[in-house]
């Protein structure tokens, strides 16, 4: 039963990952009311891992010990062997975490990003 689930769980959380990165770069570029996403910036790539790091810090303090709080299993996971064997609301929880994160990368990005690109005038700053 669980062999094929974790066999499709990387591909799959690959898949979801590039999506939901595409869409926070999407919603950004259309929030800021660009034409299009960006040229990439190192501002924006380190605005973007920033982003995606506190966003996971966030939820570490908020909605996983609670998730964790509904299992049985340990909440503590150290591969991903123990990834699978513990399915259940961590995991979900987890897995929802990280393409949020990615979601909030994309778009921390992109907006830095159109920022950085934006013509600057001094009475901005």
């Amino acid at each position: 039963g669980m062999l094929p689930l974790a066999i499709l769980v990387p591909p799959s959380l690959a898949a979801g990952v590039a999506g939901t990165w595409w869409a926070g770069r999407l919603a950004a570029t259309r929030a800021l009311g660009a034409a299009e996403p960006p040229r990439g910036t190192f501002a924006g790539s380190a605005a973007g891992v920033a982003g995606a790091a506190c966003f996971w810090s966030a939820m570490g303090a908020t909605v996983f010990p609670a998730f964790d709080a509904m299992s049985s299993t340990p909440a503590k996971i150290e591969s991903f062997r123990d990834f699978t064997r513990s399915a259940g609301p961590p995991a979900v929880a987890r897995c929802g975490g990280v393409l949020a994160c990615f979601f909030v990368a994309g778009a921390s990005k992109t907006a830095t990003d159109l920022w950085m690109a934006s013509p600057k005038t001094p009475s901005a700053s």
